[in-house]
């Protein structure tokens, strides 16, 4: 299956059309993680967004013991994670770590930019979707932290 193809299957990018897809395809690359390996780490420096194709991943925050983690989110085919690495400049805010064998389109932040900026139409969708993911995610971690404030976690 293409890139193009791939895009489909991803939430962010389920509404753009045969062209926009094209523009995207052409400046995504392909990724393979093994099951336990670290993607990136809470903290360091990012500047791409990454797409599952297959497997899960694990969306974590290191906790002051360097033992401990508490895990945020765990994602699966069509989901996006690093997405606020391509919104903005800080340094990443959690771990990513691939909990099963893990298949990956990656996104980096020029292309990303570049993208959006050469097609104001194709920049407001994703955007848009970009925006909602972001959003999405920090309710679902928000909750987490509070289910787990109110069991005494942390």
């Amino acid at each position: 299956m293409g890139h193009k193809e791939s895009l489909k299957t991803i939430s962010i990018f389920s509404d753009l059309n045969d062209s926009e897809l094209d523009r995207l395809a052409e400046v995504c690359s392909e990724r393979t993680y093994l099951a336990d390996e670290f993607i990136f780490v809470e903290h360091t420096e990012g500047d791409e967004l990454f797409m599952i194709l297959d497997g899960e991943v694990s969306i974590q925050l290191e906790l002051s013991n360097e033992e401990d983690s508490m895990p945020l989110l765990s994602l699966g085919k069509g989901n996006v994670f690093g997405e606020l690495s391509v919104v903005d400049n800080a340094p990443r805010s959690a771990t990513a770590r691939a909990a099963t064998d893990t298949h990956l389109l990656v996104l980096g932040k020029k292309d990303f930019d570049n993208l959006i900026e050469s097609d104001h139409d194709l920049g407001l969708k994703v955007m848009r979707n970009v925006a909602q993911l972001v959003s999405k995610h920090v309710r679902t971690t928000n909750q987490k932290i509070l289910d787990n404030v109110s069991w005494g976690m942390i």
